[in-house]
């Protein structure tokens, strides 16, 4: 089975207040529990960390990294996508 949910456009997420994505973590978290995998697309990493074992990044429609929140954070790869700069 298959769960979706949509809380709107994909930078709608770091707009919403913050109990609202408590609220979505929380119930992330209970479905994780329950044995179930969960696809989300989402910009906010700090958000994705808190319940994500697995992090994949896209850039033009390919993968380009896929590892950890922590992982995925601090590479330099990252920081090229979406901020034109390595991290540093």
């Amino acid at each position: 089975r298959v769960i979706s949910m949509s809380l709107g456009g994909p930078e709608d997420l770091p707009e919403l207040h913050q109990a609202v994505k408590d609220a979505v973590a929380e119930l992330i978290v209970r479905l994780q529990a329950m044995g179930k995998t969960i696809l989300i697309i989402e910009h906010d990493i700090q958000f994705i960390e808190r319940f994500a074992k697995r992090v994949l990044v896209l850039d033009g429609g390919r993968v380009v990294l896929d590892d950890s929140p922590e992982r995925v954070r601090g590479n330099t790869l990252l920081h090229q996508i979406y901020f034109g700069v390595a991290n540093g």
